[in-house]
């Protein structure tokens, strides 16, 4: 009897052994994640419909934690007046939770003929980009400003506003086009054109991926119903070739109020590679691009907003969480062909979106017409996991 129970007993302390053995493998710091994680993710998945081709790639941040934080919108005075700045317009971030920068809408426009041709008198949007930049490209035509150049002017303007660059991602955009000035009836620049971009922000070196309603708000009804009060929290930015400088900054800025946990575990890439391929055999995800690990915004939970209602900008705050953004080509649905593009590159289309994938779960975040689908939801502590 002796024997059996303290064989009993070595069994049962061996269970817990290797139970949390696999706990403890199943969470990880960002430091150890990011030594697991291949710098990208090459494979093929079979669906019902076709063979996805993966070769995605993987970007964690160079950080030693991941602390979640509550944050609020960055609403100090502008420091100089348009006067002292050089710009036309210096709007107060107290009045829009932004400072916006601009100058006048004819400053940047080309002559209405050159060389006796004639000019369109508006733009032409063409030529997107989302990844790959070159800070020694030249982007612009009939320009030779390089990708780098404009980053410091930037900066420049950044340093002179007080604000930190180093919390904007100046070197990875959103998203990055040209407004071209085509020759009346061609599409032969006649100067040089105009180069836009969205920047995204960054926290304590960790880049924020805009809202969850981004991406999973549902249009439908959208006036019917209120929610949290919401923003993407990019910085747009234009520079006009024609006048050689910049012309627009639309500076959103996030300042943190309170750390709520200094660092949090993450759930390992083998987790999220896995809801990924369950989601690519759903059949809509055709193709992915980039796998980044970063923040996205959540409401305070029970802070709604009435469609049109005037924003007090000193009092919204939102909590970040840690999540996988996943760049990718998503057809509206499983027996469908993607909708073609009108350029070369693919993603200036529909089907180019974002999905989120929970980095401490692995569970991917979907479309909802919930009440609570923009609210904090919570976050999982090394306490949680350590039980």
């Amino acid at each position: 009897m002796k024997r059996c129970i303290a064989g009993l007993a070595f069994a049962l302390m061996l269970i817990r052994m290797l139970t949390a053995a696999a706990y403890a493998q199943e969470y990880q710091t960002v430091s150890q994640l990011r030594e697991s994680v291949p710098a990208r993710w090459t494979t093929t998945i079979e669906t019902k419909w076709r063979d996805v081709a993966i070769d995605a790639e993987i970007v964690t941040p160079d950080v030693e934690a991941i602390p979640v934080v509550k944050v609020g919108y960055d609403l100090h005075p502008s420091p100089l007046t348009p006067e002292e700045s050089g710009w036309v317009e210096v709007n107060d971030s107290y009045e829009t939770g932004s400072l916006i920068l601009y100058m006048t809408d004819d400053t940047g426009k080309p002559p209405r003929k050159i060389n006796g041709r004639k000019v369109n008198r508006d733009p032409v949007s063409k030529e997107n980009w989302y990844g790959g930049f070159d800070p020694n490209q030249t982007y612009i035509p009939l320009s030779d400003i390089r990708f780098s150049e404009i980053q410091d002017l930037i900066r420049d303007e950044l340093v002179k506003f007080g604000y930190p660059p180093e919390d904007f991602d100046l070197e990875t955009p959103e998203r990055m086009w040209l407004q071209h000035w085509y020759f009346a009836g061609t599409k032969e620049d006649a100067a040089p054109a105009e180069i836009l971009m969205n920047l995204y922000t960054k926290l304590n070196g960790i880049t924020v991926y805009g809202h969850i309603l981004d991406a999973v708000r549902n249009t439908r009804g959208e006036r019917a119903r209120k929610d949290g009060f919401w923003d993407s929290m990019t910085t747009t930015v234009a520079y006009e070739g024609v006048i050689d400088r910049l012309s627009l900054l639309f500076i959103s800025h996030l300042l943190p109020v309170e750390t709520l946990a200094e660092d949090v575990p993450l759930c390992s890439f083998d987790t999220i590679q896995k809801s990924l391929e369950q989601e690519i055999k759903k059949g809509r995800v055709r193709k992915i691009y980039e796998i980044s690990l970063g923040y996205v915004l959540y409401c305070e939970p029970g802070a709604y907003h009435e469609w049109g209602q005037k924003a007090d900008y000193s009092s919204i705050f939102y909590d970040v969480k840690p999540m996988w953004r996943v760049n990718c080509l998503k057809a509206s649905g499983a027996q469908k062909e993607l909708e073609e593009s009108d350029e070369d590159d693919e993603r200036n289309s529909v089907a180019y979106t974002q999905m989120l994938v929970d980095a401490q779960t692995g569970e991917i975040i979907g479309q909802s017409d919930a009440a609570d689908r923009s609210m904090f939801p919570g976050f999982l502590t090394w306490e949680d996991v350590n039980k």
